[in-house]
């Protein structure tokens, strides 16, 4: 907001309410409540009204997601196995729905796709044998289920084991993929002359969706229309790794839409 034209209006989307409330008390403690509102809801579904100078999506989990175990989605600290985004409020599946309900081969094939993981067949069969005993319900359970599929000289390291397993599952409870392509169809739209589209993706997966989608929102506009702003995907330097872990694997890509009569 410091950046920001003294009469810009921003609005925010989360999906989870917790997160909805928090942002809401740090805008009043920063006196820009007449400046920016926040909601509730999936940039999958919005569709306006615009148009808007400036639309962000940034597509990682947030850190007090992570941080809490009860939410699911922390590695080394144990928690029921959930990973909603929007926690009860939003009903659905949980990972644990996912990790106990779906065939082996799915699971195999889930891993896969969405994790990018190299022993999902290993892993999955591991799981099936593990929840014919007794359903797999903690996310202590499933770390350690893909790390024992793992060599002993591999269970170690600044990356868990189970680290693209996980992922894999946030990806499915949440239908991350399926809501960013829908945005992507949508949001180009809804740019102003002269406004832009910033994606922060955090896997590659995301990133070559929001790179092909860039391309054809510019092939699919009349020439010169639209833009892409981002031959490659901007990445943070070292510095900005030291100062924020998270960020090592972001990056960033930016779509334009013209302004009429500006030069090429």
């Amino acid at each position: 907001m410091a950046r920001a034209a003294p009469e810009a209006l921003v609005l925010g989307l989360d999906r989870d309410p917790e997160a909805v409330r928090h942002g809401e008390a740090l805008i009043r403690g920063a006196g820009l409540a007449d400046r920016v509102s926040l909601g509730r809801g999936n940039f999958a579904d919005f569709a306006g009204p615009g148009p808007f100078q400036g639309i962000l999506l940034d597509l990682g989990a947030s850190a007090h997601h992570f941080g809490d175990p009860s939410r699911g989605f922390s590695l080394r600290r144990d928690g029921p196995l959930d990973m909603r985004m929007d926690g009860a409020a939003g009903g659905g599946e949980t990972a644990a729905s996912i990790v106990n309900g779906r065939s082996e081969e799915e699971l195999a094939r889930l891993f896969r796709e969405c994790g990018g993981e190299r022993l999902a067949r290993r892993i999955a069969r591991r799981i099936a044998g593990r929840r014919g005993a007794a359903p797999v319900l903690r996310t202590s359970e499933l770390a350690s289920l893909a790390a024992s599929c793992r060599p002993p000289g591999r269970r170690r390291g600044r990356v868990h084991p189970a680290t693209r397993v996980f992922q894999a599952l946030r990806i499915a409870v949440n239908d991350e993929l399926g809501a960013l392509s829908a945005a992507l169809g949508r949001l180009p739209g809804l740019l102003a002359d002269g406004g832009r589209l910033v994606v922060v993706s955090y896997h590659s997966l995301e990133d070559r969706m929001v790179k092909r989608a860039f391309l054809a929102a510019r092939d699919g506009a009349p020439p010169g229309t639209v833009e892409v702003r981002t031959r490659k995907p901007v990445v943070p330097g070292p510095g900005e790794v030291a100062r924020n872990p998270a960020s090592r694997s972001a990056k960033m890509r930016s779509l334009g839409r013209t302004r009429p009569g500006a030069p090429p």
